[in-house]
């Protein structure tokens, strides 16, 4: 699978919290070894966190993520959350809106992804980071 997008806005249920994701250290995370297209606009911060998680997910290669800021900020705790840093290190673009400051710390958490206006049609899809 090469692009995935997800539209569900509802919260999963039986969801791993994380408490207790030390019971479940024995599952290995889901690996995308072709995924380079995750677009996640229309979906609820629980999926958002499934893929971003290291011990849920497992990103082979570079991904280009659409996502919006506010859920990124939630899912990440303002960007310093450890357990999602691996896999959004792995992120080569990320679209935003135009109207978004991108801040210092959000680069710092990303530092390899391009970051892309949603009005800009050149964001580049696949491809290592610049």
């Amino acid at each position: 699978m090469e692009q995935l997008t997800i539209y569900n806005r509802k919260p999963q249920t039986n969801k791993f919290y994380e408490q207790s994701k030390y019971d479940n250290q024995h599952l290995s995370p889901i690996q995308y070894s072709y995924l380079s297209v995750l677009e996640l606009f229309s979906a609820h911060d629980d999926y958002v966190e499934q893929f971003l998680l290291d011990i849920k997910t497992s990103l082979i290669r570079t991904v280009n993520l659409q996502v919006l800021v506010s859920t990124l900020d939630r899912v990440t705790h303002s960007f310093t959350r450890d357990a999602t840093r691996i896999n959004c290190r792995k992120l080569f673009s990320m679209y935003v809106p135009p109207d978004i400051s991108i801040s210092t710390q959000l680069k710092d958490y990303f530092p390899h992804t391009k970051t892309c206006t949603i009005s800009i049609p050149t964001c580049p899809r696949n491809g290592p980071p610049l």
